[in-house]
């Protein structure tokens, strides 16, 4: 509750005098004065008083949340200059908090923070690979016997050479930009495969049996450990986390998993997705 600066002139006088919170409440009872201060309250104004010889509050810590037109033209030029800057370096360099700094960026300059699309950059032989993949799935698609029985290996790649990640990169604009991205596939990178092998096998019952393995030379490679483990309508073949440097792959390991699959996808009449 904000206290009016004659009210807390009033408590200090009367607190001189009564010496007393819960008589300075008494005393505001007997004037009918709304919203009186708790006995809490009082006793902090005088003590801050006597402390400091103010009966103002004392100057609060953080940025300042009040915005002004100057500000409001500070926080502009900065959006033009950079419009992928965040919102917390804006109220840094505006001195501002940064809930203040969000809400006038939104609603009082109608700016949005717009993501970036990513797309593939296609090299020049990118094109005639694309085509020769495609002439070697259709047939294999079109096979009914094939229907339901493809593996995927579960991988996430993570790039090394600073790509863009799209989910923490926003772009402040009052229209959408459309901005896009050309992104290198061939870029260095981590390979990182999950705990689980998922397969969607047709049949019920279909028994893996894989082998331990090590692996000394990977990068940040552990033991990779199958079991065997029975499959049932698109359960889930759990085995343990591993990370593959792509300048392993022709080292073993990363053809070791991609091989296995592609063997056990074989023997079963599958398709084997890596």
């Amino acid at each position: 509750m904000s206290i009016d600066l004659h009210i807390r002139i009033e408590i200090v006088l009367m607190m001189a005098r009564l010496e007393s919170p819960s008589s300075v409440r008494r005393h505001f009872h007997r004037e009918n004065m709304s919203d009186i201060p708790s006995e809490k309250t009082i006793k902090a104004i005088y003590d801050k008083f006597i402390e400091t010889g103010s009966v103002h509050d004392r100057e609060r810590s953080g940025r300042p949340s009040l915005m002004t037109t100057e500000k409001l033209d500070e926080i502009e030029e900065i959006l033009s200059d950079n419009a992928m800057v965040s919102v917390r370096r804006v109220s840094q360099e505006v001195n501002l908090s940064k809930s203040t700094v969000h809400l006038a960026m939104r609603n009082v300059l109608g700016y949005k923070p717009y993501k970036m699309h990513l797309t593939q950059q296609l090299d020049d032989e990118d094109k005639d690979v694309r085509v020769v993949m495609a002439e070697a799935l259709l047939p294999i698609l079109d096979d009914e016997n094939n229907d339901g029985l493809i593996f995927f290996s579960d991988e996430a790649t993570f790039h090394i050479s600073g790509m863009v990640h799209k989910h923490n990169c926003r772009i402040w604009a009052r229209d959408n930009p459309h901005v896009t991205m050309e992104v290198s596939m061939n870029s260095p990178k981590v390979t990182s495969v999950s705990r689980a092998l998922i397969a969607n096998p047709k049949q019920e019952g279909i028994q893996l049996l894989f082998r331990h393995v090590h692996h000394e030379k990977a990068v940040g490679f552990g033991i990779l450990s199958w079991s065997r483990l029975t499959l049932k309508s698109g359960r889930l073949a759990i085995m343990k986390d591993f990370y593959v440097d792509q300048s392993y792959r022709g080292q073993g390991i990363a053809d070791l998993l991609i091989g296995e699959c592609a063997r056990y996808a074989r023997e079963h009449g599958g398709l084997c997705l890596t």
